[in-house]
């Protein structure tokens, strides 16, 4: 009877601290989210690398019609990472390029479609990949909400956070991570509310 006691303690022991450890992480995450999603210049990198990946994989219109498949190369996109990473920028230190990339390949082709519609008329079809990607990754309500939406997915970071990042000590975690943001330390940056910067809810 006593063992059967000691083994159900244990057990509820080894939940609680399970739990506790689960909460702890989940709430610096959500500091974490609540910081993204109101940087400017963390948006400005999202659609930076949306810019990126969308010239990486251009289509043009002969190629869509001929229903030919997007190579869908991250090339450009993981160099951008490896780059900006290294300077301590917060999006690409918190976030996973590939499933940064997978984001954008989800949404690209009807992006495509969307665009060239509202830039074209009967005559005249916009097939400029400098254009067309331009307007694709351009500071607007849509493409804030599709970075809040990528923001709020926890399966989108990198977890451990630090793994890979040249400026982290192994042992550091989310709740110092800020103390190596460029917004701490650099007096060229200066945080700006999203909100503020445009008009989004």
């Amino acid at each position: 009877m006593m063992k059967k006691r000691v083994a159900v303690l244990v057990f509820l022991l080894c939940n609680m601290v399970v739990f506790a450890q689960t909460t702890k992480e989940n709430t610096q995450y959500h500091k974490l989210q609540t910081f993204l999603k109101k940087d400017s210049l963390a948006f400005q990198q999202f659609l930076i690398a949306k810019r990126c990946f969308c010239r990486e994989n251009f289509m043009t219109l002969d190629q869509l019609r001929l229903e030919k498949k997007s190579n869908n190369s991250t090339k450009d996109l993981d160099e951008l990472f490896r780059l900006l990473k290294k300077r301590g920028y917060l999006f690409f230190v918190a976030i996973d390029a590939q499933k940064l990339a997978s984001f954008f390949k989800d949404k690209l082709t009807d992006e495509y479609s969307s665009s060239r519609g509202r830039m074209s008329d009967d005559i005249n079809r916009v097939d400029n990949k400098n254009i067309l990607c331009e307007t694709i990754s351009s500071q607007t309500k849509y493409n804030y909400s599709q970075y809040v939406s990528f923001i709020n997915n926890l399966d989108n970071y990198i977890i451990p956070i630090n793994k890979g990042t040249s400026f982290l000590k192994e042992e550091k975690y989310l709740d110092e991570l800020y103390e190596y943001y460029p917004g701490k330390k650099e007096q060229w940056y200066n945080f700006n509310d999203v909100h503020k910067v445009m008009e989004v809810e």
